[in-house]
């Protein structure tokens, strides 16, 4: 049995269908599931219909064909304080604060619009504002090219939102840097001064006979005087 699941808003008599979505009833007949993508609706009352593909098809008396939704829209609850265009050389940061969420936590996913899932689902670490009540939070994801990344921000209560984060390639000049070279140092010449030795003048010793002549003389002139 095939049918298809009508998501669609109805204002007054009006109906604007929002997606639709074949589904096949397995033999085995187990609960199927289907997820309609809400984000960037308003919160208001929103209706899903059964839309039967074949007209001689058709359902017990008791069997359910539409349903009513209401949704809330929880974007509000999210104050984010981390930039939503980053550079990939310091991307992905995501920090903010969810609305009394205290520590309790909150659920991010992260998907490139080119890269695929990047990160998550998973459960982050709130910290608790002591004067708010509010759940701070911050989170580094590491990413490798430049792309629209989904955040899906959620919690025990459902999904919160959904923000679009635009890593740009890198932007920053690199800082090359800058070699000194110290000029070679001047030395001055080495000045070696040579001493100059004079040599001693030292009276050569007298010979014993001229020594023995100069007192004769001084003895003759002693006897001349008498």
């Amino acid at each position: 049995m095939n049918f298809n699941l009508i998501f669609y808003q109805k204002q007054y008599t009006k109906a604007t269908q929002i997606a639709k979505q074949a589904i096949t009833i397995q033999p085995n007949q187990q609960t199927q599931y289907a997820l309609f993508d809400t984000s960037g609706l308003k919160g208001g009352q929103y209706n899903v219909e059964v839309e039967w593909n074949d007209a001689l098809q058709s359902m017990r008396s008791n069997s359910v064909s539409s349903q009513i939704i209401f949704l809330t829209d929880r974007s509000s609850e999210i104050t984010l304080t981390s930039s939503t265009t980053q550079d990939l050389a310091d991307a992905l940061v995501i920090s903010g604060s969810l609305e009394n969420a205290g520590d309790n936590g909150i659920q991010i996913q992260v998907d490139g619009a080119l890269s695929g899932r990047v990160f998550g689902p998973q459960y982050i670490q709130t910290v608790s504002n002591l004067l708010t009540g509010d759940g701070d939070f911050t989170k580094t994801v590491s990413v490798t090219r430049p792309d629209d990344y989904k955040v899906k921000f959620s919690d025990a209560n459902g999904v919160i939102t959904t923000v679009t984060y635009h890593v740009v390639s890198p932007t920053k000049t690199a800082t090359i840097p800058t070699t000194i070279t110290a000029p070679p140092l001047t030395t001055k010449p080495r000045v070696t001064y040579t001493p100059i030795i004079h040599p001693s003048l030292t009276k050569s010793p007298l010979s014993p006979l001229m020594v023995i002549g100069a007192l004769g003389i001084a003895i003759l002139v002693l006897g001349m005087r008498k």
